[in-house]
């Protein structure tokens, strides 16, 4: 088969998809995560940061990362760490704080 003749019946649209699925493939290969999930990754740890690091609130982190809502952020944060990160702030804030006296 002529690779040529055969592309010419692939739209453009089905040689998007078969470079995204490869490129997919490639990545999580790589990261060991999808696009999806390395993006969602990073911005929970970059809202964590935001949190830690200044007066920021959940909904703002969430928001100012990315988030459409902050449920989404909250509930992706449960799934990779167990618990809320309103939680998981008050805890740290509280060891922080038993440490400086």
């Amino acid at each position: 088969v002529n690779p040529v003749s055969f592309l010419r019946f692939l739209s453009t649209g089905e040689l998007v998809l078969r470079q995204q699925i490869t490129y997919d493939k490639n990545f999580k290969k790589e990261t060991g995560f999808t696009p999806y999930e390395y993006l969602n990754r990073m911005r929970t740890e970059r809202a964590w940061m935001l949190m830690l690091h200044s007066e920021v609130n959940v909904t703002t982190a969430a928001v100012m990362c990315g988030f459409s809502k902050s449920s989404s952020f909250i509930s992706y944060y449960k799934r990779l760490y167990g618990t809320t990160p309103g939680k998981n702030l008050k805890l740290y804030r509280d060891q922080l704080g038993n440490k400086k006296l």
